[in-house]
């Protein structure tokens, strides 16, 4: 589990991962708050920074297994699946966001 706050999802989301995990998460999965693109407008903040400063509308990421998905769905009505957990690569970071954002 993963209290997302100071340090967004790139820094806290792996604090809840054993170092030999990262985790894949794709932003296309939810809608962030409008009060995102003001600030990020606002302040011209770079597109992975977003992801860093800011939780995006993410306040709390758990890592289940995927057979346990469907069952924490049904039990947590606004929860939602944002993206998998996969083998960490050093080469890559430990938070990856998507094409559209890391390339």
């Amino acid at each position: 589990m993963a209290h997302v706050t100071g340090g967004g999802l790139i820094d806290n989301v792996p604090r809840m991962l054993p170092p030999e995990l990262a985790a894949e998460i794709d932003p296309e999965t939810w809608t962030a708050p409008p009060i995102f693109a003001f600030l990020i407008g606002a302040g011209g903040v770079p597109r992975r920074e977003q992801y860093r400063a800011f939780n995006m509308g993410i306040g709390f990421v758990l890592a289940v297994a995927p057979d346990d998905l469907a069952d924490v769905l049904a039990a947590i009505p606004m929860a939602i699946a944002i993206g998998r957990v996969v083998p960490h690569d050093d080469s890559r970071p430990r938070v990856r966001l998507g094409p559209t954002i890391d390339g």
